[in-house]
Order: structure tokens, then C-alpha cells, then sequence
């Protein structure tokens, strides 16, 4: 997401937020994006106007117009919106419509970041990672976002396709959600797919993982990242369930690129990892109540930056802990 799109992105993630920009510079020392609301009829200042707003048509139907401004420094602070919460904050990971006229994407976090173009009343987002976020400038509340990489933006796809195409690129910023009482975007109700497999979950985003399953569910695919790693990423804990990486993963079958691996995360003291290359079924579950003691801290940033307790909870509460597996095979596509 650092500087304008997002290439072939295979999971929403911290981790990949992480090694993004290790690639581009430390976190907040490179523009990542952002955005400032503008309404039609606001004024100069970048605050929204009470003046009744103009109705566009519901969506926009082609992605944001982009610039390619490329600012030597990024002019936003990181300083971390911890409320009040009159405005729910935007779960990592969900999908949000613009409720207002227009609202700009920014390189920033800030009003003084450049702008990256403009969505239209109607546009479905993707709330990115969330645990830089958010951030407070201007009288407003930021998060970084991404934008949907076809045509039919005013929606999400119907499951299992995947919201983010393999091989497809979007634009991706900063937008100010709300000024702290007033939100410029809403929740787009999640999709809740009839078949619970691991093709119709890999397509979902996060957050509707935790609205959809509230218990237990078994899943099939092959376990085993393939040699991935790294290092970096925030100080979090606990551990075994705060860990943005996500490189204990689940495929729907190895080298099926269709779809996104699923982070799995085990607990201390519960089943061991299996051998990577098996095909197991596991039973897992979302919202673990460990996910109420998460914490993570940014300590590459200036200043270090906690991510506010709402949105780390948050991040846990979505993740996929195992309670059991089966091992029922190995995939032979396996490296």
C-alpha cells in the first residue's frame, strides 16, 4: 500500500503490511497513504460542512482516479485515536461504504498529505490492517484502507470469489472515517456464506469471520507455508495469538492461488503444529478469549506507537485458533 496500489495482495495482514514496508522504509517514515474527507460543499479547511450533502449516484463505477505525487517526507504525525468511541472504531480487515458526497484518499494520515484521488458516495472500502491505526489529525479519525479492484465497487463479490483477484492491483491511502462523532463511512453487513469450507472462508475478509462464526467449525487444506519467514512487525502479546506474521498457515490445497492461506494460530499447552505438506482437518475457532489481553507497540515508529486497546482486541478476536486436527494426507504438490 505504500505509495499508490497494492500488487496481487494474498492476505490482509499485518505481516504483509510489515514486509511491505520493510521493503519501502520503517513504518511512518515513508507516506503509506491517506486520506482526508472532503464533501462537495466543504470548506478549505478540510472540515465537513453542515450544509445538506448532494446525492451522486450510489457507487462509483470505475477505481479512484489516481495522481502520482511522490513527497520526500510524509508530513502526518502517528498520534493514536483513543476516543471517545461515539463512532465504532473499523474492525481490521472489514468492508465499509462512504456514506458522504466525496471523500479523498491521502498518502497520510493528515490533511497536509498528498492526495491520492477521490471515492464517491457509495464506494465499498477494505479497512487494511488497522494496528497502525487509528490516528488522530486535523479534528478528524484516519484509517488506511484499500479500494476494490474492479468495476462493480458499490458491492462486494458474491463468495467464494475473492474480493482481491489474484494478479489484479488497487489503490490504496489514508481516508478520515469520521470526525469523532459524525461517521463519512458505514459497516457493509457481512457475507455469512450457507457452505462453510475452506474456499467460501479464504475469500472473506477477517471481520466477517467474526460475525459469521460464532462456535466451532471444521476446516480441510493442506498445512505448511513453504519455506516463508521474517523478522519485524510490532512487540505483541500474547505471542502465540498477537503474531501479525501469520506463518503457520492453511491452504486450500498447495499452489491454489485462487484463494488466500489462512492464518492458524495454536496455544501453549494445546495440539503441536503437524508436519507442513500434511492435509489435515482442524477444528477451529474465532473470538478466543485470550484475544482480550492483546496488546501491540510499533517501536520503529516516532514516537512509539500503541495501537489503542479497541482495535488490538479487535485484530485477536478474528483470528483462527485450533482446538484439534486430524492429519488425513499429504499434499504432493508440497515443496
Amino acid at each position: 500500500m505504500h505509495g499508490m496500489r497494492v500488487a496481487a495482495m494474498r492476505r490482509l495482514t499485518v505481516g504483509m503490511v510489515s514486509l511491505l514496508l520493510t521493503g519501502c522504509g520503517s513504518p511512518g517514515g515513508s507516506p503509506v497513504g491517506s486520506e482526508s474527507p472532503v464533501v462537495a460543499t466543504a470548506p478549505a479547511s478540510g472540515a465537513p460542512s453542515s450544509s445538506p450533502l448532494p446525492t451522486p449516484s450510489p457507487a462509483v463505477t470505475s477505481p479512484v482516479a489516481v495522481v502520482s505525487p511522490t513527497p520526500d517526507t510524509d508530513p502526518c504525525g502517528r498520534t493514536p485515536y483513543t476516543g471517545p468511541w461515539s463512532v465504532a472504531p473499523l474492525l481490521p480487515g472489514s468492508a465499509v461504504r462512504v456514506s458522504v458526497a466525496e471523500l479523498d484518499i491521502r498518502f497520510g494520515p493528515c490533511t497536509a498529505a498528498a492526495k491520492v484521488g477521490t471515492v464517491k458516495k457509495g464506494q465499498v472500502l477494505v479497512a487494511w490492517d488497522g494496528l497502525l491505526a487509528p490516528v488522530k489529525a486535523n479534528g478528524f479519525v484516519w484509517y488506511p484502507v484499500l479500494v476494490l479492484p474492479n468495476t462493480n465497487a458499490g458491492e462486494l463479490p458474491a463468495l467464494p470469489e475473492m474480493w482481491f483477484p489474484e494478479g489484479t492491483d488497487t489503490d490504496g491511502g489514508w481516508i478520515a472515517a469520521s470526525d469523532g462523532s459524525t461517521p463519512y463511512v458505514q459497516p457493509v453487513a457481512p457475507r455469512c456464506p450457507t457452505t462453510v469450507d475452506l474456499e467460501h472462508i479464504a475469500a472473506m475478509l477477517p471481520a466477517e469471520w467474526l460475525a459469521c462464526f460464532k462456535g466451532p467449525i471444521v476446516i480441510n487444506g493442506t498445512y505448511g507455508c513453504g519455506g516463508c519467514g521474517g523478522t519485524g512487525g510490532p512487540q505483541s502479546q500474547p505471542r502465540w495469538l498477537a503474531d501479525t506474521f501469520e506463518f503457520q498457515q492453511i491452504h486450500v490445497r498447495w499452489g491454489a492461488y485462487t484463494f488466500q492461506p489462512i492464518g492458524l494460530h495454536f496455544k501453549p499447552g494445546g495440539p503441536t503444529e503437524p508436519v507442513e505438506g500434511s492435509v489435515i482437518r482442524a477444528t477451529v475457532h474465532v473470538d478466543d478469549p485470550a484475544a482480550q489481553t492483546c496488546s501491540f507497540t510499533w517501536a520503529l515508529e516516532e514516537p512509539v506507537f500503541k495501537t489503542p486497546a479497541e482495535m488490538a482486541i479487535g485484530w485477536c478476536r478474528e483470528r483462527f485458533v485450533v482446538d484439534s486436527y486430524q492429519v488425513i494426507g499429504t499434499d504432493p504438490n508440497y515443496p
